[in-house]
């Protein structure tokens, strides 16, 4: 301004003289009047912005006061611990007289905007900041931070509030630190540059109490915003995770939830298990351990807070304490219509746990808070205070330890206590499944196969025919604190849950090579808890580590055998039912006992016959091998082995005496006829039995019966035998035999059943009950009445009375029989 000013003289006397040397024709007069002199310029504006202390501070730590005189910032000091920054930082407080963003609707701004810049980060250790601030008791006040680029409000951790001033605690004064919503509401007029790395403004709001009566919700819903998973503590956060699982699902809620959706059980693999969240659980742990909140933390926090209410003149935790933390809440919920981290202690300050404060309800004589707690996801609790009374509140470190009394409730804002510029990286990491990899030990689930000796890898779906698997879970890199039973040196624990949330087993005891899983025929799957031992040999249980869920389909093997019941040196034609294990390159091992070596079969030929020399009991057992010979798949039977008796069809003579039938209840889905009729069975009556045949599949189907020898008694008994040798005779598979057992004279022991016996075809689909009474006399004439009803065929179902057939040691060859006879 100055040299702009000299230009002006110069041009003013140059013009002077230029007037002067002007033309001779010009006639003189009187000399101009002098010009006027330069008024002295204006006294510049005052600055909107007043710097009231400009001050290094070295990083032993130390307290900075505003002493600036007339300021009204005047007595504001910051109070830092030594160790808080690595090195000197140079601190510069100034007061903005023209700033004063917007508020909501019953609050208003006290005092003028501070800007705060330190150049510094996250600090290692909390530190305070007191401001001047006179508010009467009619009134709530608080004190936040403010984004200028953003408007975002967050609330400061209050230490103490006095008549004149407010005590705040916090490790950042950077508005680079602050959680940036997504979609919550501005207060800002028009956007301002984004300031840089520690700077931070800093207002105070208050309101009357008399208008924070109100139920006061921000937007934060149990059920929908929290973790899905319950804390129980980790190897890495072993007391529990719950300020990382509060300070996480917080993030989440107010930076991801727009464009991820709600936290509940969306990195959740089955709903119905709590423990299926690995990576939301790391996630907990790492936040948990990393802000040191289950160390050093809460201790210098709780130590800095009674200092500060001591200055203060009154009891961390008294009446004066709540009533401020709870105003404090009233005004974040309000002004933010954010959710905030709530911290509970015990009174003596050594247990500790976090919550979420998604509401509060002030009242005249005290309130309630509405509270989202990580022992307990999806469920609303309610802390009552009173402002003379601190109400006790049952709490817990972790779910799995008992409550006791908490008394003492901190608001502790959302990043003031928390490097939340960490939280992106750790989000990406759990996006990718990669969270936490070098924190947790690497596990490794195996399970083992009963078929077979081999662990294997559990990576993908498993495929078995058996009835149970053993799994286990092994740690190369984890402590392992097992008994002498222990089969395996890295192995840790597995607890084991279905699909459905039902606990299964775990292999607690050394005496088990690992959990025996039951496994029903079809696909299910199961959920693998691993838990591995602590490095501090003070910490003595058994903390979660990772989760698998694992697929496993059993299909059926079973060995088949064309005949229930036969004789020594009678062929009898083995084969196999494979659902889907193996595949073409696998083989079939039979193995019928040490009367025999074993038979190898392709896996496309799985079919052998084999003859029992003598009679007795076999095991006969079919395995399946791959190409290395490892056994998949094993299963046996048992049988037994007559001697001397077989079938034989004998051509017998049926003679009629009189044969009748008449319908009864005819009706097009059953048809119910009876046959009252008398027959002379030609030769020497034995063994007999009556077949029942249908004229579509020509296959035998019904009860039958033994007829008794002459002179051993007048009693026919229903004898449901199985027909080995007829070639006209369903799978035995497809026959059920119903009825009670008895002995008859005048066949093998063991095959006779009580008259009155039913047989249901599955082939068929139809049910067929016989009704039989005989006599039998010494002249060998057997006399009778069928009745029999048949279900599920049309009226022009052919019933048929056939032939007996002979029991006998080693019979001749039958001839051919053109037998049975029609009605």
């Amino acid at each position: 301004m100055r040299h702009l000013r000299g230009n002006v003289v110069g041009l003013v006397a140059l013009a002077a003289l230029l007037t002067a040397c002007g033309g001779g024709a010009s006639p003189v007069g009187p000399n101009p009047p002098a010009p006027p002199p330069t008024p002295p310029p204006p006294p510049p504006p005052p600055s909107p912005i007043d710097v009231v202390l400009e001050a290094p501070l070295g990083s032993g730590g130390g307290t900075l006061v505003v002493t600036k005189a007339g300021s009204p910032l005047a007595g504001l000091k910051v109070t830092v611990e030594a160790g808080t920054y690595s090195n000197s930082t140079q601190w510069t407080i100034s007061e903005m007289k023209e700033v004063r963003p917007s508020l909501p609707a019953k609050t208003r701004q006290i005092g003028s905007t501070i800007r705060i810049r330190n150049g510094q980060g996250f600090g290692t250790k909390p530190f305070r900041l007191s401001i001047p601030a006179r508010v009467g008791r009619d009134s709530a006040v608080a004190a936040f931070f403010r984004d200028p680029s953003t408007g975002t409000l967050e609330l400061m951790p209050l230490a103490a509030r006095t008549d004149s001033s407010l005590v705040v605690v916090t490790q950042h004064l950077s508005a680079a630190q602050l959680v940036i919503p997504v979609n919550a509401p501005a207060f800002i007029a028009a956007p301002a540059a984004v300031p840089p790395t520690g700077e931070v403004e800093v207002i105070l709001v208050g309101a009357a109490l008399a208008d924070l009566r109100f139920l006061i919700r921000s937007s934060f819903l149990p059920g929908v915003d929290d973790w899905d998973f319950v804390n129980r503590g980790s190897v890495l956060a072993p007391g529990g995770y719950c300020a990382g699982a509060t300070l996480s699902a917080l993030h989440h809620h107010y930076t991801r939830k727009a464009v991820h959706g709600a936290l509940h059980g969306l990195y959740d693999e089955l709903g119905t298990l709590e423990q299926d969240n690995p990576e939301g659980i790391r996630l907990a742990s790492i936040v948990q351990r990393t802000g040191d909140w289950d160390g050093a933390k809460p201790g210098i926090m709780l130590d800095m807070m009674r200092s500060a209410v001591g200055d203060a003149g009154v009891i961390l935790g008294g009446p004066a304490w709540v009533m401020s933390q709870a105003e404090a809440l009233a005004l974040a919920l309000l002004t933010t219509g954010r959710a905030q981290a709530l911290g509970i202690y015990q009174a003596d300050g050594s247990q500790g746990h976090s919550i979420i404060a998604q509401a509060i309800e002030p009242g005249v004589a005290g309130g309630k808070i509405y509270v989202s707690d990580p022992n307990v996801p999806a469920v609303e609790r309610i802390l009552e205070y009173t402002p003379d009374l601190v109400t006790p509140f049952l709490f817990a470190a972790n779910a799995d330890r008992p409550a006791t009394p908490y008394s003492i409730i901190v608001v502790m804002g959302v990043s003031a206590l928390v490097d939340a510029t960490r939280f992106d990286a750790l989000w990406g990491e759990l996006e990718a499944r990669t969270i936490g990899d070098d924190l947790f030990h690497p596990v490794a689930l195996e399970y083992r196969d009963p078929a077979d000796t081999l662990w294997r890898s559990a990576v993908g779906p498993i495929k078995t025919a058996s009835g149970s698997l053993t799994f286990r879970t092994l740690c190369a890199e984890c402590k392992v604190a097992r008994g002498p039973a222990n089969d395996h040196l890295h192995r840790a624990f597995t607890a084991t849950y279905k699909s459905t949330g039902e606990y299964v087993g775990d292999d607690r005891e050394d005496l088990f090579p690992g959990v025996k899983v039951p496994v029903d025929l079809g696909t299910a799957r199961f959920g693998m808890v691993h838990r591995v031992a602590h490095d501090d040999p003070q910490i003595r249980e058994w903390l979660y580590s990772h989760f698998s869920l694992v697929a496993v389909e059993r299909v059926p093997f079973r060995l088949l055998r064309h005949r229930f019941q036969a004789i020594a040196g009678q062929e009898i034609t083995w084969s196999v039912t494979n659902g889907g294990i193996g595949g073409a390159s696998s083989k079939y091992r039979f193995t019928f006992g040490p009367h025999a070596p074993p038979v190898e079969t392709s896996f496309s030929g799985a079919s052998v016959v084999h003859r029992f020399p003598t009679k007795g009991a076999y095991r006969a057992t079919v395995d399946l091998f791959d190409p290395a010979g490892i056994r998949l798949a094993t299963d046996s039977v048992t049988m037994n082995i007559l001697e001397g008796y077989h079938w034989r069809m004998d051509c017998v003579e049926f003679k009629s005496d009189n044969p009748s039938a008449s319908f009864t209840a005819a009706q097009a889905s059953a048809y119910q006829r009876w046959i009252n009729h008398g027959t002379q069975i030609a030769g020497k009556p034995s063994d007999g039995f009556l077949s029942l045949l249908t004229p579509s599949t020509f296959r035998q189907f019904g009860s039958f019966f033994v007829v008794t020898k002459p002179g051993q008694g007048a009693t026919a008994r229903a004898l449901p035998l199985f027909p080995a040798d007829s070639t006209d005779s369903p799978p035995l598979a497809a026959r059920v035999y119903t009825g009670s057992a008895s002995e008859s004279p005048g066949g093998p022991p063991g095959f006779s059943r009580t008259y009155g016996g039913g047989v249901r075809d599955n082939i068929f689909g139809a049910q067929m009950v016989t009704g039989l009474s005989f006599s039998v006399s010494g002249a060998g004439w057997a006399r009778g009445t069928l009745i029999a009803t048949v279900a599920g065929f049309s009226p022009a179902v052919t019933i048929r009375f056939y032939a007996r057939q002979i029991w006998e040691p080693n019979p001749a060859p039958a001839p051919p029989c053109a037998f049975g006879k029609d009605w």
